[in-house]
């Protein structure tokens, strides 16, 4: 399993809407608790939950399980793959973000 924070809790969730307007599988988010701190679980190969056959793939984070209900066991891997991705490309811009944050801030005190 590969470890990765999220801050941008909000940033997540409108992640997670717009990979699901853009594709077929139906996702259903059980929320226990909205705090701004996410930590996800990537696992690094993908499998369902029951099985190859019953199409439903699970995303879980300490806080949120997404279920992602899908034609086939391919497509499932296919889109859990994007979305993982976008997940990383995101955390990417936020490092980079944070990174040029506390560099401005240095910068101020000298």
């Amino acid at each position: 399993m590969e470890e990765v924070q999220c801050y941008l809790f909000t940033d997540l969730l409108l992640l997670l809407s717009e990979q699901q307007s853009r594709s077929s599988p139906r996702m259903e988010r059980t929320c226990r608790h909205r705090l701004p701190l996410l930590t996800l679980s990537l696992p690094s190969s993908l499998s369902t939950s029951k099985g190859k056959e019953d199409g439903k793939f699970l995303l879980s984070t300490s806080r949120d399980t997404f279920v992602f209900e899908c034609q086939s066991a391919e497509e499932g891997v296919e889109w859990m793959t994007a979305l993982r991705d976008n997940i990383r490309h995101l955390l990417e811009k936020q490092a980079t973000f944070e990174a040029a944050k506390l560099q401005g801030s240095t910068k101020k005190v000298s």
